[in-house]
């Protein structure tokens, strides 16, 4: 089993981008067991906050076959905005410059904030879809950011989170409706 943890920022950049470079993980293992790798060995990920989107680039040593896996990751809309994950068909995998037909599948998370809103770290977990699958977990660390101009304060859990999502979404239904509802009297009270 793979893991990795970071603490929850405090708030997320709404405008702005930032570098974040590898910084350590786990060996790689693959299903059966028979093989321990290096892991991710280098690697970074420029990640573009009003976007949401960043585009990765890191290096897999296993059992002496070098993979670079690159591609872009996104916030799902759906989801809390501190989570991420790899954007369906737009990550690739590739040994000596050979494009694979392999698929890997990449959800993480930003992590530790310093209160201005600009995430410290991003943690992933990779699941690199071979005939004998390789898993394992990677960080990346905060290295340069440019022009940021603001951010949006999360709450602190994402049952929080979610709950201020759902009444949101609640009340812009409720008020959807209510226009529904009113648009035909207002409609005959023009007649």
């Amino acid at each position: 089993m793979h893991f990795i943890y970071g603490a929850d920022p405090v708030a997320i950049e709404f405008f702005g981008s930032a570098t974040y470079t590898f910084s350590g993980g786990t060996f790689s293992t693959d299903a059966d067991g028979t093989a321990l790798g290096a892991g991710i060995t280098s690697g970074s990920i420029n990640w573009k906050f009003g976007l949401n989107i960043g585009l990765l680039d890191m290096m897999l040593d296993h059992a002496g076959t070098l993979y670079r896996i690159a591609g872009n990751l996104y916030v799902p809309e759906s989801d809390d905005p501190r989570l991420i994950e790899d954007l369906p068909g737009e990550v690739f995998v590739s040994v000596g410059g050979n494009l694979l037909p392999n698929t890997v599948d990449i959800e993480g998370f930003f992590a530790t904030g310093n209160g201005s809103g600009l995430p410290q770290a991003i943690g992933l977990n990779y699941f690199l879809n071979t005939s004998n699958p390789i898993v394992g977990t990677v960080g990346f660390g905060l290295s340069s950011s440019q022009s940021h101009a603001g951010s949006t304060v999360l709450p602190n859990s994402r049952f929080e989170y979610r709950a201020d999502r759902f009444k949101r979404d609640v009340w812009r239904d409720l008020e959807s409706l209510y226009r529904e509802l009113l648009r035909p009297v207002e409609c005959q009270l023009w007649r």
